[in-house]
């Protein structure tokens, strides 16, 4: 995989946060994210994409400082359903050939 997405969520004092990523990783259960900002792994979190649109609610459960960048793990609080014929075709767009360098 390898397409934008953005992070959002409220913070404490009610204001919304947004913060993009690139999505590395996809499953129907959660997803591999790279993002330049660091992410509180308790966090939970609205996934978007311009592929996908809502991608759902998440959790974060990790985030690791990888040189530059952050490798964050999400887990879905509902399944992402990539069968889907539209969801399909749009994934033979965002998948990455083995071996390929990311962006």
């Amino acid at each position: 995989m390898d397409f934008p997405v953005f992070l959002s969520w409220q913070q404490k004092n009610g204001s919304i946060q947004r913060v993009p990523g690139r999505c590395v990783d996809l499953s129907p259960f959660g997803a591999k994210l790279e993002t330049i900002d660091r992410l509180d792994p308790s966090a939970t979190i609205v996934v978007q994409s311009e592929q996908f649109g809502v991608m759902g609610m998440a959790s974060i459960r990790y985030c690791n400082r990888n040189g530059t960048k952050y490798s964050v793990g999400l887990e879905f609080r509902a399944v992402f359903g990539l069968s889907d014929p539209v969801r399909k075709k749009t994934l033979g767009k965002v998948l990455r050939p083995k071996g390929a360098p990311r962006r």
